[in-house]
This record gives C-alpha cells, sequence and structure tokens, in this order.
C-alpha cells in the first residue's frame, strides 16, 4: 500500500529551471500544436537519439574489438547534440 501511495518528487535542477523560464516555454507555447500531448514529445525527443545511435553503428559496425576500428570525431558531436536535443524535450514534456 505505500508503494501505491508514493509520489516521487525531485526539485527542478538551475538549468531545468532556466530553460523552462527561458527557451521551451517558447517553444512549447509558440511552435508545438496545443493537441499533442506529452508522448508526442517524448517520441520527437528521441528521435535525433535513435539517428545517432543507428550512423554510429553504420560508422563503427557493431564489434569495437580491433584497435582500427574506431569512430570519426563528428559521429561524437551527432550523439551529443542528439543527448542536448532529447534533454530539451524531456524537460518540456514534465
Amino acid at each position: 500500500k505505500n508503494l501505491s501511495d508514493y509520489k516521487h518528487y525531485a526539485p527542478k535542477t538551475t538549468f531545468e529551471t532556466w530553460m523552462l523560464n527561458n527557451i521551451t516555454c517558447h517553444i512549447e507555447s509558440k511552435i508545438v500544436p496545443q493537441h499533442w500531448t506529452a508522448n508526442t514529445v517524448t517520441i520527437l525527443g528521441n528521435i535525433p537519439m535513435v539517428f545517432a545511435g543507428c550512423v554510429a553503428i553504420y560508422q563503427g559496425g557493431v564489434t569495437y574489438h580491433d584497435q582500427y576500428d574506431h569512430l570519426p570525431s563528428w559521429v561524437f558531436f551527432l550523439a551529443a547534440g542528439s543527448f542536448l536535443w532529447f534533454s530539451w524535450f524531456d524537460i518540456m514534456d514534465g
């Protein structure tokens, strides 16, 4: 019974508060249609992560045993950018 009554709450970090007040509120109010649910926003946030993962597999293969197999540096920047995109959309969906 205690487990079903438990509700997790964590205060927003300084970065999340700044993002909500300065960036995502403008995106949510002006760009995102009002009829979209939070799940739609989450799915849109995940698309770049899937794309970056597919690019990493295409560029580096599925095994990394050989010392000469390495990913180009731009793949890591793509992954970082997709993670940032995901973080923004995760903040927006609540």
